[in-house]
């Protein structure tokens, strides 16, 4: 990964060493940004290798940290070109992410239901992306995210983007 100018260029490569299951299917992975990456300015993120594609994410009206929102706590982004789908970032541990039961357009808020994941955990806390399909017709109001489920911590903050 690398950072010059307004651009974050990211390298991706496919690890066809083991069998795969054909479960084509959307997913997110998290990138930090290298310190020094403003917000508020539009970032061009290109990736490169195995896998090619460009973006521009928009810069945000205020800092990561502000807005009421606290590191190590849930956020919300709405995709890009995927109509009704926004990535979740929580922190816990990377093998077992909560899981996933609705989301449901409610007025401005977005109200997502997760449960706790079961299993064995590591008690290693990262941050975990999960994408949410959202139920429902999704206009430029749903700016609000409300998270809460079984044996999970309630979250609340503003979703960053505009709905696809």
């Amino acid at each position: 990964m690398s950072f010059a100018g307004d651009t974050l260029t990211v390298v991706a490569e496919v690890d066809d060493s083991g069998p795969c299951t054909a479960d084509l299917a959307p997913h997110a992975t998290y990138i930090p940004v290298p310190e020094g990456v403003s917000t508020m300015a539009d970032l061009t993120v290109t990736v490169t290798g195995d896998v090619q594609g460009s973006t521009t994410l928009p810069g945000q009206p205020f800092p990561a940290d502000a807005a009421g929102h606290t590191p190590g706590t849930p956020s919300a982004g709405w995709v890009s070109g995927m109509p009704g789908m926004l990535v979740l970032e929580s922190y816990g541990d990377p093998t077992a992410p909560p899981v996933f039961e609705s989301a449901q357009v409610s007025g401005s808020k977005v109200e997502i239901t997760v449960s706790a994941p079961t299993g064995p955990t590591s008690k290693t806390l990262l941050p975990t992306l999960t994408l949410v399909p959202v139920d429902g017709s999704v206009s430029s109001d749903a700016a609000e995210f409300h998270v809460s489920g079984a044996n999970v911590a309630t979250a609340a903050g503003p979703i960053a983007g505009r709905p696809a």
